[in-house]
């Protein structure tokens, strides 16, 4: 049994990969509206200024972007927050456009070359 191929998008006028490599935001636009939720209590919160202040902390002042739940009190930095869709805060990223779902064992093998978690953010235009 071999492996499944999947078309590559290279027909496509706008594909391609890019590497970011400095401290971004990655997020899902154009699928939903974003929620956070707290890792405590569940509870869900729709995008609101606290969470504007704890992203400009992370991403320009290079702070801890910490988030103190409405519901509960917990605290914690924005980059372990839940999001959804997902959204992650990272000092690398790698962007695909156009790409056939990435595989799981991919996904397992960029993490194991990091030594780091991976989070997979769809967008959409």
């Amino acid at each position: 049994m071999g492996e499944t191929s999947y078309p590559m998008p290279f027909k496509l006028r706008i594909n391609g990969v890019k590497f970011i490599a400095e401290r971004h935001v990655f997020y899902s636009g154009g699928i939903g509206d974003p929620t956070l939720i707290c890792s405590v209590c569940q509870k869900r919160f729709r995008y609101n200024d606290a969470w504007s202040a704890a992203i400009e902390n992370w991403y320009i002042a290079h702070g801890p972007g910490m988030l103190v739940c409405e519901q509960c009190g917990a605290q914690a930095p924005i980059t372990e927050w839940q999001h959804e869709p997902p959204w992650a805060f990272a000092n690398l990223g790698i962007e695909f456009w156009n790409w056939p779902r990435l595989r799981e064992q991919f996904l397992t093998k960029v993490s194991e070359v990091l030594e780091h978690r991976v989070r997979l953010v769809y967008g959409k235009i």
